[in-house]
C-alpha cells in the first residue's frame, strides 16, 4: 500500500466501537490529525523485513509514546512475504523466527496490543506435507508466542489463501496459548474461500480477536473502498454481532479510500458489536 496523506473525511463517530486503519510507519505523523478527528486507531504496516532489521529505534519509541498520549490505539501487521514458519529449510525457518521476534520487539516500543502474522503456508501442498509443516512450525511458534506473552502482545494469525477455516483452527489449538489467536480477513474469505463466511465465523469465532475488512470483486484481493466491490457488509456485520464476536476491526485499504469508506459506514449504519 502506498503512503499518502488522508484527505478531509467523515466527522467523528459516536459509540464505543473504534476502527483501526492500516498506515505505514512513515505516514503516521502526517495523518495523526485525521485519525484523531475520526476516532480511529492505527494498524502499523510492517511488511518490509529490511526496515525491521534496521528500524529507527528512537523514532519508533517516540511514536509509541506519542500515540499513547494522543489516545490512539496501536496494532501491527507484521512481515509476510517469503516467510514460512513451518519450512523444512532451517535457514528459512530461522529467518522467519528472527523477523517475527524483532517485529514483536518493535511492536512493544509502539505499545501495540495485537500483532498480525501469516502462516506462510502454500494451501496446495498435500495433506501429508501439511501435517509435517504443522509439526515443524511449532519450532517457530512456541518461542515466538512465549516472547509475545512476555511482552503482553497477542499474536493474531490471518487467513490468506486458505479455502476453509479448519487448518487455521488446528494451528491455533496445537499452539494452545491465549497469546495466539486469529485475525479474520473478510476480503480473503470473499476471494479464496470454498465455504461460507458463516462457516468461518462458526469454526473460528471464539479465537477471533481482529478482523480485516475491505471490498473486492470476489476474484482478486483488491483492497477496495466499501461499496466498490461485492462484499455483503450488512451480512458480515450482522454475523459478527449474532455470533458474539467482538474483534478489533481494521479498515485495510490505501489511505485515500478511507473518507468514502467512513461515509459508507455512516450512511449504511454499519454497527460494530460492543
Amino acid at each position: 500500500m502506498r503512503s499518502g496523506r488522508i484527505g478531509a473525511g467523515s466527522a467523528r463517530r459516536d459509540g464505543n466501537s473504534r476502527y483501526a486503519v492500516t498506515v505505514p510507519f512513515e505516514a503516521i505523523d502526517a495523518n495523526l490529525a485525521f485519525l484523531k478527528a475520526n476516532n480511529l486507531d492505527v494498524e502499523v504496516m510492517m511488511y518490509d523485513t529490511g526496515w525491521i532489521r534496521n528500524f529507527p529505534h528512537a523514532e519508533v519509541k517516540a511514536m509509541g509514546k506519542r500515540l499513547e498520549a494522543e489516545g490512539v490505539g496501536v496494532s501491527v501487521h507484521g512481515p509476510l512475504f517469503d516467510l514460512n514458519p513451518g519450512s523444512q529449510d532451517t535457514v528459512i525457518r530461522d529467518y522467519t523466527k528472527f523477523n517475527f521476534m524483532r517485529c514483536l520487539n518493535i511492536s512493544a516500543l509502539l505499545k501495540a496490543r495485537i500483532v498480525v502474522f501469516h502462516l506462510g503456508l502454500n494451501p496446495l501442498i498435500p495433506k501429508d506435507y501439511r501435517d509435517m509443516w504443522l509439526k515443524t512450525s511449532m519450532k517457530t511458534w512456541k518461542p515466538v508466542v512465549n516472547h509475545a506473552r512476555r511482552l503482553g502482545i497477542v499474536i493474531a494469525i490471518e487467513n490468506m489463501f486458505l479455502s476453509a477455516p479448519y487448518f487455521l483452527r488446528r494451528v491455533i489449538e496445537t499452539v494452545g496459548s491465549s497469546y495466539m489467536q486469529i485475525c479474520l480477513d473478510i476480503g480473503h474469505v470473499n476471494v479464496y474461500s470454498a465455504v461460507s463466511l458463516e462457516e468461518w465465523v462458526d469454526v473460528l469465532g471464539k479465537y477471533i480477536v481482529k478482523v480485516h475488512i475491505n471490498d473486492n470483486d470476489a476474484q482478486n484481493d483488491l483492497h477496495l473502498a466499501f461499496g466498490e466491490g461485492n462484499v455483503d457488509f450488512r451480512r458480515a456485520y450482522r454475523l459478527l454481532r449474532e455470533r458474539g464476536v467482538r474483534p478489533l476491526m481494521t479498515l485495510e485499504m490505501t489511505l485515500d479510500k478511507l473518507p468514502s469508506t467512513l461515509d459508507y459506514i455512516k450512511h449504511h449504519n454499519l454497527q460494530l458489536p460492543s
